[in-house]
């Protein structure tokens, strides 16, 4: 999209930076079925996922704690594909990885004895039931 990620990302302070996300979005989509989901957009203390089609743009709000695990990318990515391979809506998809991701990490950092090794990703097997 001829874009700068860098230069991007030091605009999250913007209060028009989700509709430059938004007009980069639909610079990328090529027809009216695709649909684009970017995760991990901090702005304010909160982490947001976004669903971006042709015609309609959603922002999935989640607390942000601060840590950024391994892994969680990978689950994010199979609970969204999981989701739309068993005909659930790709927003819904998207809420249901964001709530499954978000408890999984507020678990992670509540419950951890020693020092968080981030590398060693999230406990997430007490949320499968989300799924």
């Amino acid at each position: 999209a001829g874009v700068d990620y860098n230069e991007l990302t030091q605009k999250s302070d913007d209060c028009n930076y989700f509709e430059m996300l938004s007009e980069i979005a639909k610079k990328v989509i090529a027809h009216q079925e695709q649909n684009i989901v970017v995760t991990g957009i901090l702005k304010d203390n909160y982490i947001y996922n976004a669903v971006f089609s042709k015609d309609n743009n959603t922002f999935v709000k989640s607390e942000a704690y601060g840590y950024s695990f391994s892994g969680t990318g990978d689950l994010f990515a199979s609970i969204l594909c999981g989701c739309m391979l068993n005909g659930i809506d790709i927003i819904s998809a998207v809420n249901k990885a964001s709530e499954f991701i978000t408890k999984s990490i507020k678990y992670t950092i509540e419950n951890s004895c020693e020092q968080i090794d981030r590398n060693y990703g999230i406990d997430f097997e007490k949320y499968l039931y989300i799924l």
